[in-house]
């Protein structure tokens, strides 16, 4: 809870102060890391999940302290992320297929807490504006307008591959 309080408070707050692209992506990932490894130092399924729901939810409350850049939405995600990583570990046990299954679930919160938000706020309209900004863009691009759902989907799936090889990474190198 310490390490991902430190990287969320000074790294994140830097990374989202200054408006860096996918910042909360590579949050997310580092998350997932860290968890991944609390999960090394924990004995079943019950310890895993308390140990991986009591480091989100106490980096959370610890992101509140943030000299600058955003707190509320990074507090929902830190939390959220951890929940979602927990239902992995609930599903498949405190083991690789856990880990996966559960970084798998983190690793998509991110693409899918700013389009909740947006729609809470701005409701249909939002998916209205948002093809109509991508029809304008691929005719001014010259490409199919079927492609923006292919590149979309296409992020994703490689953000969830990327979880995967982290997962790995993180089970095999505990320390």
């Amino acid at each position: 809870a310490t390490l991902q309080s430190l990287v969320e408070v000074g790294l994140g707050s830097f990374l989202h102060a200054f408006h860096i692209p996918f910042s909360g992506h590579a949050l997310s990932l580092n998350q997932g890391l860290i968890l991944t490894q609390a999960c090394q130092k924990t004995e079943g399924r019950k310890d895993a999940m308390t140990a991986v729901n009591g480091v989100s939810i106490i980096t959370a409350l610890l992101k509140s302290l943030s000299p600058i850049g955003k707190r509320l939405t990074p507090m929902l995600a830190i939390s959220m992320q951890g929940f979602l990583f927990s239902i992995g570990i609930f599903i498949c046990g405190n083991n690789i297929l856990g880990m996966v299954l559960g970084f798998s679930l983190l690793s998509l919160w991110s693409f899918a807490q700013p389009l909740l938000f947006a729609y809470l706020f701005f409701g249909e309209k939002l998916f209205i504006a948002v093809e109509k900004l991508w029809l304008d863009i691929a005719e001014k691009l010259n490409m199919p307008p079927e492609y923006g759902l292919n590149i979309l989907i296409g992020f994703v799936f490689f953000k969830v591959i990327l979880s995967w090889g982290v997962a790995l990474i993180g089970w095999k190198y505990p320390t």
